[in-house]
């Protein structure tokens, strides 16, 4: 987890196999979300996209599967000062190994305002998408500010 980044969750997560072959499947439901006052999500997703090759990749990364569903809660709060009065909702599959996961799905803004990538934004409405299988690849569609 990102230093600074809190996270209220809650999950059904179902963890089954071995070093050679495991999975993990299940949702997750995130209740809150807090980071630090400096934190710009955009970086923080930046940073938690896996290097395109990682050096020495464990056996047990290698062969942990992934499905996982993340979700927001319908009463989802989101605090930062660099967040203000943010309506948002996502609904988002993690498929892939624990060595390279990837994120299938979408989070839909509806108002507030926000720092992103540096850019200030009121948002009205939009949506960040992730449409790329094999890699965590935000991608901004239709944010009108």
């Amino acid at each position: 987890m990102q230093e600074g980044v809190s996270v209220n969750i809650g999950a059904d997560m179902r963890i089954a196999g071995s070093t050679s072959g495991s999975s993990a499947t299940g949702s997750v439901t995130v209740e809150e979300l807090n980071y630090a006052p400096r934190t710009d999500p955009g970086s923080m997703l930046t940073r938690v996209t896996p290097e395109a090759s990682p050096p020495n990749p464990s056996a047990m990364e290698e062969n942990v599967k992934l499905d996982v569903r993340v979700r927001t809660s319908p009463a989802m709060s989101v605090q930062s000062s660099l967040a203000q009065n943010v309506q948002a909702d996502a609904d988002m599959r993690i498929r892939g190994t624990a060595e390279q996961p990837s994120v299938l799905g979408r989070i839909n803004l509806r108002e507030g305002k926000l720092l992103f990538f540096g850019t200030a934004y009121t948002i009205n409405s939009g949506s960040i998408a992730f449409y790329n299988p094999a890699r965590i690849e935000p991608i901004e569609k239709s944010i009108r500010h």
